[in-house]
């Protein structure tokens, strides 16, 4: 919460905190981590100062971010409960830095706002693990809840949108749903994207245009 000047730090050190007490319950805990770096305006860290321009900031905040979410990790690794413990790390969405007249986010759907990170960790003493893999197809964080169900052998109350990405992950079975949605709703900016392989399809709806993108062909769209 950048109104009250928290940073990735703080955050993990509230994380670590909840980790231990909910540890020592012996008993299944759910954690959410929620970190505002990377996010626009960007800080400086004096310890990862890599320049004065908005990018440099930006790489100074995701090296910051990483630093500290390695700390949390080390943290859960020194409690043994990396053999244990599902552990997803994703954003909800990229940053623009002027690649096509836009800056910081939500106002388009092209890649630099939209390719984010999703790292999924299930370790082999889970007896659902599964070795280091890149999954190509596109997907969308929709997945993200199916695949902790499933990961901890429980089954949705209602009906999601999304899929398990365990079974792509675990014996290379088709993905349901090889494709990835995303929208963006303001004042400003009405679009729609629907990504198949790297066929890309985005709707204006404020300009009433749409335009179709071959990410194989043209990756700056």
């Amino acid at each position: 919460n950048r109104s009250t000047a928290s940073t990735a730090n703080d955050v993990t050190e509230l994380a670590a905190s909840a980790a231990a007490r909910l540890s020592a319950r012996d008993a299944p805990f759910f954690l959410w981590v929620h970190y505002s770096e990377p996010h626009a305006g960007y800080m400086p860290h004096k310890q990862f100062d890599f320049g004065d321009s908005e990018m440099d900031r930006y790489d100074g905040e995701i090296a910051f971010a990483d630093h500290a979410v390695g700390r949390l990790l080390q943290g859960l690794h020194a409690a043994g409960r990396l053999t244990d413990t599902l552990i997803i790390v994703t954003s909800d969405h990229g940053e623009a830095f002027g690649e096509h007249g836009v800056e910081t986010h939500g106002q388009s759907l092209f890649e630099e706002e939209l390719h984010v990170p999703l790292l999924v960790y299930l370790p082999a003493a889970s007896g659902r693990g599964f070795a280091a893999k890149r999954v190509a197809a596109p997907m969308d964080l929709t997945d993200v809840a199916p695949t902790v169900l499933q990961a901890t052998g429980l089954s949705p109350r209602f009906a999601m949108h999304g899929e398990s990405l365990l079974g792509h992950a675990l014996s290379g079975r088709a993905l349901r749903t090889p494709e990835a949605f995303a929208e963006t709703r303001l004042p400003y900016a009405r679009l729609q994207a629907l990504r198949q392989g790297n066929d890309k399809i985005v709707v204006d709806h404020l300009a009433g245009t749409a335009w179709r993108t071959d990410l194989s062909v043209d990756p700056d769209e």
